[in-house]
């Protein structure tokens, strides 16, 4: 077969160089931002007398179960609109069209999987241990 003579001129573009650490740099930074955070809470707690320690866990507490309800209303928004993310999902090509009825149908799944993360890590152990507490 021959190559047509305008594509035999055209020059070609070098190689890039292999990125060994710019690949996992963004994981890196993200993980470096995260103790650094968890840091300045730790410094910020320790600067607390020991006898407000108790109002301030309180208030985590009471945090944490508002964060719970707001990832509870972020999951049934997702499984409520289910396909229309599988169909958003398919326009930037994220899911072939040839899969899309699959995903679809995949709506059972993902709500037990959203549901298991909201019990087992929104909520956490300590809280399913003290709800359970409450109820028996």
């Amino acid at each position: 077969m021959r190559v047509p003579a305008h594509r035999e001129l055209e020059p070609t573009a070098p190689p890039k160089p292999k990125r060994r650490f710019g690949k996992y740099l963004s994981w890196i930074l993200s993980a470096m931002l995260v103790l650094l955070a968890g840091c300045i809470l730790m410094y910020l707690l320790l600067q607390q007398p020991v006898s407000q320690l108790e109002g301030v866990v309180n208030s985590v507490r009471r945090w944490k179960l508002a964060s719970v309800g707001l990832q509870t209303v972020g999951a049934v928004a997702i499984v409520a609109g289910w396909p229309t993310v599988c169909a958003w999902c398919a326009r930037k090509g994220v899911v072939e069209e040839r899969d899309l009825a699959g995903m679809v149908a995949a709506r059972t799944k993902v709500a037990g999987l959203l549901g298991a993360y909201l019990v087992l890590v929104a909520m956490g152990p300590v809280e399913l241990v003290r709800l359970g507490g409450l109820l028996f």
